[in-house]
């Protein structure tokens, strides 16, 4: 036994048994390596970052939006909810190893994809941009001018920015889903007008 303090690791190895001939090498398949302390302060496990950047169709990026980091598996802890910054970016600090689920929010806005799922391997990830609409679907989003652009911009009156098109493609929703399909008509700018007044699109 140790009279001082011990801080090292256990090596662990996991052998493959099975399909071994007699005076075959066996095989490691699997090698961890268990944190041990006897005898002096706790050993914090490794942690890592996750991060990201949460943008719009336009490429600018989206601040304010609230991000979560769910544990797919009993290895992890759900750490409280980030919110991005002026720049977009969002970041999790002291992550331990194992999958997560990471999902934007942002009230009225939809994100492509929904959720995207991560593997921390006792390294930092960095994950995919995700992509939030420019439009809504919430009533009061929008304002009369809004409305009245985007009917402009359906029968040709206005050429819209690229941000408008994004933004007045308030296509039907179809079983609860949003669905733009690129092409701005009237019936989006009817959709608007609705939520200008406080009424959910058609």
């Amino acid at each position: 036994r140790s009279a001082t303090p011990v801080t090292d690791f256990i090596k662990a190895e996991f052998i493959n048994h099975q399909s071994q001939s007699p005076g075959d090498t066996e095989e490691v398949v699997m090698t961890a390596l268990v944190p041990i302390n006897i005898g002096g302060p706790a050993v914090a496990p490794p942690g890592f970052t996750v991060s990201g950047n949460v943008v719009d169709p336009t490429g600018a990026p989206v601040s304010g939006a609230s991000v979560q980091l769910e544990p797919l598996s009993l290895a992890g802890s759900a750490p409280p909810p980030v919110v991005t910054d002026a720049t977009g970016k969002f970041v999790f600090s002291g992550i331990v190893s194992t999958s997560y689920k990471v999902t934007p929010t942002l009230a009225g806005h939809v994100f492509t994809p929904a959720s995207t799922q991560v593997v921390v391997n006792d390294q930092n990830i960095v994950v995919p941009k995700m992509l939030m609409s420019l439009f809504t679907l919430s009533p009061n989003s929008y304002t009369l001018n809004e409305a009245i652009d985007s009917l402009k911009s359906a029968v040709g009156i206005k050429t819209p920015t690229p941000a408008e098109k994004f933004r007045f493609d308030v296509s039907p929703v179809f079983n609860g889903i949003p669905a733009p399909d690129g092409v701005l008509d009237v019936k989006d700018s009817l959709n608007i007008l609705r939520m200008v007044i406080g009424l959910n699109p058609l």
